[in-house]
């Protein structure tokens, strides 16, 4: 197996291939050349996964190669290693301490740190006092009668003195919590804001500005002005940077794969229509790259390399439309014809991928669509009219393409186990209620596909459809989801979904539930009963509707059982 592209930073200069060392070497100048006794606070603001850490190394590593007296001594710190314990103060001093301690000069002051840091993060509200009681105790006992300000005065002195500076640098604090941001915020500003001591501070501005509205009900852009001195937005790796890594790893995961099966033009079309647009930062390469490393070599000359390509960007960015194809391959492989002679006809085709593309963000429908139109040309017919003739699926099966209905399956063999229903589909399957033919299938194909645990799909549809019942499912499809429950319900019936304990229960009782919820939708007793009767009149289900009707005569008392509560309001008519 290929090396995996780990996620973690670089350290050395001399590994950047994305730009950010002449940047990471400039602050370094500029934070070695800044000399003043009362210290700034430096910031780095850029998004998640778009190398901060990186560039924090690199710094770092530029001013360690300092020599002098501008070479400050610097202390690293990352809070989220301690984010959740609830002692970030009394952790930001130890490493504190433990840097300065390195150096001989700063020997006499590592006493005082000890116990400015344990006082400063000991001292609890007042509700608090008596937990945190025992602890602060001892700590005072073997302590000189002094305040916390004035300790950290006699602190301010000592650095005063010395002839180096500090440079605490402290990386992400977009992962903390909202309150520890604050936490460390106080540190830098209030609690540790010693002379000759700076700070090099780097988070992604938009998480943390949010978490700081959220606390200090205060716009959290105007709390930062009062932190930071010197804001910098990290230059990001301009786009051909990152694509050219991408590229270049690319090569090292195809290695082996035949000629014949890359064509070149295709695999440009793709990648321009589609799999560029989710590889914004150097974090998204590695997790494409990383996935095909891992998924590539066991169906290398089983598939195209250039669809496989398409289709584990997909998992890896949109999962949920992953699902929707891995599990429809009806509606994405193969040819399209208008009568539906070889699978849906057109209007089924156009109601099913209408809807799954209706809910993507308005952002992302153009590129999916486009990409979903480069790699399955079934879809042509239903976005753009056009069909392809039967003599283009022996190209596609020879070309090892998945919208070969032969070579679909080989694209998934690194799925999620069988059975389970993403919302994206399930919003494609309540669409097929438009026609309750289409629906009625849908129920079949879902009864004879299974779960991993041996259940049928169809007992997992009907339990997500009670998330559904209330609004999602428009009025105007109440009556065709009805029509097909009771056609084909007796279908749905199967051993592997009966009642497997107390409190448990099966298909049956699934129909009934999603009955009764639906038909709540109608204010109108007596609507209720002409759709039902409607229903029970045309039904095939012969089993199933017997159960219901026995269940509503006990509801109404008819049949031995008290009167409880009543599905309908009062009796009316006979159901049938």
């Amino acid at each position: 197996m290929q090396d995996i592209l780990a996620d973690t930073p670089l350290e050395n200069p001399a590994d950047d291939r994305l730009g950010y060392a002449p940047f990471a070497k400039n602050l370094a100048e500029a934070i070695c050349k800044f000399n003043n006794d009362e210290g700034l606070v430096f910031a780095l603001f850029a998004p998640w996964g778009s190398g901060k850490t990186t560039c924090l190394n690199f710094i770092q590593y530029y001013i360690e190669a300092k020599e002098g007296e501008e070479k400050p001594l610097i202390v690293r710190f990352n809070p989220w290693w301690f984010s959740g314990r609830g002692d970030l103060l009394n952790q930001f001093f130890k490493e504190f301490r433990a840097a300065l301690g390195k150096n001989d000069i700063f020997k006499e002051l590592l006493g005082k740190l000890d116990w400015f840091g344990e006082i400063i993060s000991d001292i609890p509200d007042p509700t608090g006092i008596v937990k945190y009681l025992g602890k602060i105790l001892p700590v005072l006992n073997q302590m000189p009668e002094k305040q916390a300000w004035e300790i950290k005065e006699e602190i301010s002195k000592e650095i005063r003195k010395k002839d180096i500076r500090i440079l605490i640098i402290i990386d992400d604090i977009d992962r903390l919590s909202a309150d520890e941001i604050v936490t460390i915020f106080r540190v830098i500003k209030a609690v540790a804001n010693f002379p000759k001591t700076s700070y090099l501070i780097a988070f992604d501005k938009d998480v943390v500005v949010k978490a700081l509205k959220r606390v200090q009900r205060v716009p959290g852009a105007n709390y930062l002005e009062k932190i930071i001195q010197v804001p910098f937005d990290m230059p990001l790796p301009d786009k051909i940077s990152v694509r050219k890594l991408f590229l270049e790893t690319l090569v090292k995961v195809f290695a082996g794969t035949t000629e014949d099966l890359f064509d070149q033009t295709y695999f440009g079309n793709v990648f321009w229509d589609g799999i560029d647009h989710f590889l914004k930062t150097v974090r998204d390469v590695k997790r494409l790259t990383n996935a095909l490393k891992i998924t590539y070599p066991s169906v290398m000359g089983e598939v195209n390399p250039v669809d496989f390509l398409a289709i584990e960007t997909i998992r890896v960015f949109l999962p949920d439309i992953y699902y929707l194809i891995r599990s429809n391959s009806e509606m994405f492989s193969g040819l399209a014809d208008r009568q539906g002679y070889l699978g849906p006809n057109i209007e089924k085709l156009k109601l099913f991928h209408n809807q799954w593309l209706e809910n993507l963000p308005e952002n992302e429908k153009g590129i999916v669509k486009n990409l979903m139109l480069r790699i399955f040309p079934k879809l042509r017919a239903v976005f753009d009219n056009n069909f392809y003739g039967p003599d283009w699926e022996a190209t596609w099966r020879k070309q090892l393409r998945i919208c070969s209905p032969d070579k679909f399956q080989i694209y998934f063999k690194f799925a999620i186990p069988e059975g389970q229903i993403s919302n994206a589909e399930m919003k494609a399957f309540l669409a097929l209620a438009e026609d309750k033919n289409s629906f009625g299938k849908l129920l079949l194909d879902l009864a004879n596909q299974h779960c991993s645990d041996g259940r049928s799909r169809a007992s997992v549809f009907l339990e997500r459809m009670e998330d559904y019942t209330g609004k999602e499912i428009p009025k105007a499809h109440i009556k065709n989801i009805l029509f097909a429950l009771f056609d084909v319900g007796d279908h749905l019936l199967v051993p592997e979904d009966e009642s497997r304990g107390f409190f448990s229960f099966g298909n049956d009782v699934r129909l009934g539930r999603i009955m009764f919820q639906l038909l709540k939708r109608y204010d109108n007793q007596q609507e209720r009963f002409e759709i039902l009767k409607e229903v029970f009149t045309n039904g095939n289900a012969l089993s199933s509707i017997v159960t219901e009707i026995a269940t509503l005569g006990q509801q109404h008392g008819k049949l031995g059982s008290e009167a409880g509560w009543c599905v309908w309001g009062k009796a009316t008519e006979p159901i049938l």
